[in-house]
């Protein structure tokens, strides 16, 4: 089984434990989740929105998450993907 990494991230906050929390799971283009995976990893989290991002590109024996600079991104809430989220956007980017 594929391990990824799952981050809770405060949004609008300058402290931990404060702001808008969102999950975030970097997914490599090579190792997709399916949309019923995500949910359930969403609901799992319990948090408002999870977001999934992946690399549209990327170059062998690089680390996509650090030398990419354009990615996908699904929002899941725990009951259902939505088509934007806000606070889970900015979160992926930190």
């Amino acid at each position: 089984m594929t391990e990824y990494q799952i981050f809770t991230v405060d949004a609008f906050a300058s402290k931990p434990f404060e702001g808008n929390q969102a999950g975030i799971v970097p997914v490599p283009a090579d190792k997709p989740l399916s949309a019923e995976t995500m949910l359930k990893l969403a609901a799992e989290m319990s948090i408002a929105e999870t977001a999934y991002l992946t690399p549209l590109s990327s170059n062998p024996g690089t680390e996509p998450f650090q030398t990419e600079s354009h990615f996908n991104l699904r929002w899941f809430t725990p009951a259902y993907e939505v088509k934007l989220c806000g606070h889970a956007t900015l979160a992926a980017a930190h």
